[in-house]
């Protein structure tokens, strides 16, 4: 239906759409790592910054998250006066019978644009997994130290042309599907070594990676820029990811590898390019299983209605939009609209439109006599009405698989859903190439759906009744095409108000990737991200002071940010 609808995108970026996930690249990407001459990287894991976790099940992983998982909160700088579970969760490993396996190979072909561009592969396994949805989780920092020497030698950034990521079998090397592999997330992005929070990702993947076999399959996991564009790095790279085996409990073993590769250059490109992120708010309040998903830019949808969640922010740099990459779970997600303009803008935040912005919670329909389709007309008039550009609609692909369990087998908490779908690569259409200024404000309205019979004994903190995790995440490649050079990877983190109602101001004191004096619209209302959580767009908040100054800034300005809250997510939050 979405290609139905007229759009106007440009050649450039309809090209760099058909180029990016090319199939034509796997035999390049082949030629390359088959040349590659593996050898052992030495990890002292009080210096290198690595970790590998083995759960054995979700269980197991919440039990044991609270004490300092692998992802997000380990992206800190070693110290000695933090306490020792943390201390420890972040710099032990427990791979003694794999092996941590690099090797670099120059770029040879028809996509070389540089003497020195080189392919660097990181192989990390054998893993073994044993189904029952057990967890492999890793954090490192400074994934490519070739990579690190080559900006610290240059002063400058260096730039990714193409990138693979994604488990791969043990024995021939090609990438396992979702089953038996689902990639929870994994994220890379670059960030100075002392930078306590940043999520400004370069690029991910997640269980939702894939594409069905008919509309390319595994493409989407190897990524080339055409000749001109670029990813730009000034800092050593992050690694953050979580794999889990969804096989039956007691299957038997499955050896595989977690492969990373990155190709780049020091050459600088035409056209600089960087991913912008858009992520819900999410909430901090919580208490019993589930809270990792606080960490997330998660909500929380009921499992046995429809329901419609929305989010604003404003646009931290200014570009224009060129490709798409989505997130979301598409088991109970149907599709979701990006506007250019505010929700008082489409008909929201007044009179029956109205969210418990404090919980973070949908807006559910049938409370009101609605259905999903209802809202989406009222959004559509109201856009029209008040000349709100639609620049993308999202919506949710399932595929089938013949190897999956019977529904009866399946533990709801796990995997609440009809156990023969399984999440792939959402589908996208965009109208235009989004052209947009810094402080541009954007609305995402997400419109989910129930997910099966039986779904409604899944429950969560929000009161019992809304226990289903959910993202909205809209990401794309952007270029800035009135200063090329002024590109940055950013993720905004929306909120649920109008920002007039948001009256919190961003502290001087923070340490941002630019001097606050030297950026106008820090402090703006609209530029308050996930004010619950005191995080803020393209922000490398230094030590866990500023955090803490940055809760406090917020708590005494929004009255619904009350003590409690406050209170109870500084005493929590990675506990640091």
């Amino acid at each position: 239906v979405l290609a139905r609808v007229p759009g106007t995108r440009s050649t450039e970026s309809v090209n760099m759409t058909k180029f990016f996930n090319a199939k034509s690249h796997w035999t390049d990407f082949h030629e390359h790592r088959d040349r590659c001459e593996w050898r052992l990287r030495s990890l002292d894991p009080t210096k290198d910054y690595f970790s590998y976790k083995y759960y054995k099940n979700t269980a197991d992983w919440e039990k044991y998250e609270q004490s300092g998982r692998n992802s997000w909160c380990g992206g800190g700088r070693y110290d000695e006066s933090r306490p020792t579970a943390s201390r420890v969760a972040m710099h032990r490993h427990e791979m003694p019978t794999a092996q941590y396996q690099v090797c670099e190979v120059p770029v040879q072909g028809q996509y070389r644009r540089a003497e020195d561009e080189r392919w660097s592969f990181v192989r990390l396994g054998p893993l073994r997994g044993y189904g029952d949805y057990d967890w492999h989780s890793f954090w490192h920092y400074d994934l490519v130290p070739e990579m690190t020497e080559a900006i610290e030698e240059a002063g400058d950034s260096v730039w990714v042309t193409g990138y693979f990521a994604g488990a791969v079998d043990a024995t021939t090397f090609e990438p396992l599907n979702y089953p038996p592999i689902h990639h929870h997330h994994f994220h890379v992005l670059a960030t100075p070594f002392d930078t306590f929070i940043n999520h400004n990702i370069m690029f991910q993947m997640h269980g939702d990676a894939t594409r069905p076999d008919d509309a390319g399959g595994f493409d989407t996991w190897l990524n080339y820029f055409p000749k001109d564009y670029a990813f730009p790095v000034a800092h050593p790279l992050q690694l953050d990811a979580d794999l889990n085996d969804v096989r039956p409990k007691h299957s038997p073993q499955l050896d595989f590898y977690l492969d990373v590769a990155i190709r780049w250059t020091t050459v600088k490109p035409t056209k600089p390019a960087a991913l912008l992120n858009f992520g819900a708010p999410f909430p901090m309040l919580q208490s019993g299983p589930m809270t990792h998903w606080t960490e997330h830019a998660v909500n929380y949808v009921p499992p046995d209605v429809e329901s419609v969640f929305w989010y604003t922010g404003r646009l931290y740099n200014s570009g224009r939009l060129l490709h798409v990459i989505a997130h979301s779970h598409s088991h109970w997600f149907d599709d979701y609209y990006v506007f250019s303009g505010t929700p008082s803008d489409l008909g929201l935040n007044t009179g029956a439109f109205q969210v418990d912005y404090n919980s973070v919670l949908p807006w559910i329909p049938a409370d009101h006599g609605l259905t999903n389709d209802d809202v989406r007309l009222h959004v559509l008039y109201h856009a029209k009405k008040n000349n709100v550009p639609l620049r993308c609609v999202v919506r949710g692909e399932l595929a089938s698989s013949a190897d999956a369990e019977s529904a009866e087998d399946q533990d709801p908490e796990h995997d609440p859903t009809a156990a023969d779908t399984f999440d792939r690569f959402p589908g996208w259409h965009c109208f235009d190439d989004w052209t947009f200024q810094k402080g541009d404000p954007f609305t995402l309205v997400a419109f989910d759906k129930p997910m099966c019979p039986g779904c409604e004994k899944v429950r969560g903190p929000m009161g019992g009744q809304y226990g289903i995790p959910q993202h909205s995440i809209f990401r794309g490649v952007y270029v800035n095409d009135d200063n090329p050079d002024d590109v940055q990877h950013f993720f905004t983190y929306g909120h649920q108000l109008g920002g007039d109602q948001v009256t919190a101001a961003v502290p001087r004191s923070h340490s941002f990737d630019k001097p606050p004096e030297e950026d106008d619209l820090l402090g703006s209302p609209d530029l308050v991200l996930a004010f619950q959580a005191g995080l803020f767009s393209n922000t490398a908040l230094t030590g866990f002071k500023q955090y803490r100054d940055a809760i406090h800034t917020l708590s005494s300005n929004i009255p619904a940010f009350h003590k409690l809250r406050r209170n109870l997510i500084l005493d929590r939050f990675c506990e640091m």
